[in-house]
């Protein structure tokens, strides 16, 4: 909770009273996300996702693993 007040009061130049008595949860959904992402980008072992299946390949791949079984 307290880095919760202290990443939001630096990010918007805010004493933590103030944070406190104005935030919301969607800041605070914000601030998680945003910090994810920045701790994620800045891994060295950080992969991108996947380019996106088309509908026919996850069929495929799902009749692949059932004949597999």
């Amino acid at each position: 909770m307290v880095l919760m007040l202290d990443t939001l009061g630096t990010r918007y130049s805010m004493l933590p009273s103030k944070v406190l008595a104005s935030a919301n949860t969607l800041d605070l959904f914000v601030m998680e996300r945003a910090m994810k992402y920045h701790t994620e980008r800045s891994d060295p072992n950080y992969k991108k996702p996947p380019p996106s299946l088309t509908e026919d390949q996850m069929r495929a791949m799902i009749q692949q693993v059932k004949q597999e079984s």
